[in-house]
């Protein structure tokens, strides 16, 4: 399966629990994790219409948001973040999945200047875009 039909069937899966479970349009947000890929990547995957990209690592965060940042993106840091990389990342992260101290919580307060959304107790689902169809991992 390529790129293009494994996202496609993640939107339909998604598309369908959504109606199954009577769930709001828009209240769901596929995430594409992109710590494996190169940028060619990532940006095909917005192409393909993932609003939505995820990184774990600062520096690969920052080649990803500098290269693609003309396209339509939310932005999610989604690793452990140093409070000293906090004022690296900060001004181009939109969601932060990885919350673990009040500390760093305290150095994103003082550094953001604007809103950003750190999550530290809510729910993922994580689906590996390599499977074959036949097996699940949601």
């Amino acid at each position: 399966m390529d790129l293009k039909e494994n996202t496609n069937q993640v939107f339909q899966q998604v598309t369908k629990a959504i109606q199954e479970t009577g769930r709001e349009d828009g209240s769901v947000s596929v995430i594409a994790v992109t710590k494996y890929v190169d940028i060619a990547t990532a940006a095909n995957l917005i192409d393909q219409g993932v609003k939505h990209i995820g990184e774990n690592r600062v520096d690969k965060f920052l080649e990803k948001y500098h290269a693609l940042s003309d396209k339509d993106v939310t932005w999610h840091l989604i690793g452990s973040l140093q409070r000293r990389k906090v004022k690296d990342v900060i001004p181009y992260v939109d969601y932060f999945h990885a919350l673990d101290s009040l500390k760093l919580a305290q150095e994103i307060q003082k550094r953001a200047d604007r809103t950003v959304k750190c999550f530290c107790r809510s729910i993922f689902l994580e689906r590996k875009a390599s499977m074959v169809s036949q097996k699940r991992n949601y």
